[in-house]
């Protein structure tokens, strides 16, 4: 296995041009991939860090991928032997959609953003390229996607090239808690102090997901795929009873249509009733039908510190059935009194 070939005078260094050592195996319904390579940076910035330094260190990686039959799923695994310092980490999904914005999941919204950010008026320092997620981005055109799921993987970048590439940060190796010498801010963001162990050196592994599709992720529902590879099935083998007729399994909520999503399900922080939390992910207001696995006597609509709130209403079927309309990104919280 040779070494990535690399330049000290370049601030950017990747493995497109790497030999790697790889090996795959088919066991059953799963297929697996396994590479691996080294990959060869500078040791850390310079003293004014205006540069890299001329030292080189090797920081072996391999990438194990994993696809199961009739899954559109495929799982990765990247590990990383960290040896360098002052520098970034990330993986590039080009995706060819020429997608000009990029869509990511957030806490109860899915937010659409450029990838060349504007910035605002008299702003102090210019509008970062990088961007927050939740589980999920997602780019696409009306013929292609790419959703990417990731499991605390929480940075992405949209870039330009190659029809669109998705950029997302696995590691950033960082020596202080705030500069002044930053072409992101005029000032430090907060004490100039060391700070070492921020440095991530060691061995690290990621865990995330390629999520290919036709279309775009909401008429897709690429966000239901990313939800099976964060939430998956787990089987357990069960002995055989006495009698055939015994319940191995009950399910207490289903939802209807998929674009309202679960936020929670719990007990009241205050009272004995069932707390149901959903949110509409669609652009347009839903009629959501709730069938429970349990009777309840009563239901009401509640603001999000559980109150009770007399301004919404919902319908009450029967004693398992409730329909509520959901308007566009908007949360809804209601009280079950299980009877």
């Amino acid at each position: 296995m040779k070494n990535l070939r690399t330049s000290v005078e370049s601030y950017r260094h990747d493995t497109e041009d790497a030999e790697a050592d790889t090996k795959h195996e088919l066991a059953g319904l799963v297929g697996r991939l396994r590479i691996d390579g080294t990959l060869v940076l500078p040791e850390s910035a310079t003293v004014d860090s205006r540069g890299r330094s001329k030292e080189l260190v090797e920081c072996d990686f391999y990438h194990e991928l994993t696809l199961f039959a009739e899954s559109p799923i495929l799982h990765i695994t990247t590990g990383f032997e960290n040896e360098a310092q002052d520098h970034r980490l990330r993986i590039l999904f080009p995706s060819n959609t020429g997608a000009k914005t990029s869509s990511a999941d957030s806490m109860f919204d899915v937010i659409e953003r450029p990838a060349t950010p504007e910035d605002g008026e008299d702003w102090k320092q210019p509008a970062a390229s990088t961007c927050p997620l939740r589980s999920f981005v997602s780019v696409s055109s009306n013929e292609r996607g790419l959703t990417i799921a990731t499991k605390g993987l929480l940075e992405f970048e949209l870039l330009e090239q190659r029809g669109g590439t998705l950029a997302l940060t696995l590691l950033r190796s960082v020596g202080w808690l705030s500069r002044i010498t930053m072409k992101s801010r005029p000032e430090a963001a907060g004490p100039i102090l060391e700070i070492p162990g921020a440095q991530c050196l060691g061995s690290h592994k990621f865990d995330y997901a390629i999520i290919p599709h036709s279309g775009r992720w909401l008429e897709n529902e690429s966000y239901l795929e990313s939800d099976k590879y964060l939430n998956q099935m787990i089987g357990t083998f069960v002995p055989k009873g006495d009698d055939d007729s015994a319940t191995l399994s009950k399910g207490f909520l289903s939802i209807k249509p998929s674009t309202i999503r679960l936020s929670a399900f719990k007990i009241s922080e205050d009272t004995e009733s069932v707390v149901l939390r959903l949110w509409n992910i669609a652009e347009k207001s839903e009629s959501c039908s709730i069938t429970l696995g349990f009777p309840v006597s009563a239901v009401e609509m509640a603001r999000l510190d559980e109150t009770v709130d007399d301004t919404q209403s919902l319908r009450l079927k029967n004693e398992t059935e409730i329909e509520i309309d959901v308007p566009s990104r908007r949360i809804v919280t209601i009280l079950l009194k299980p009877r």
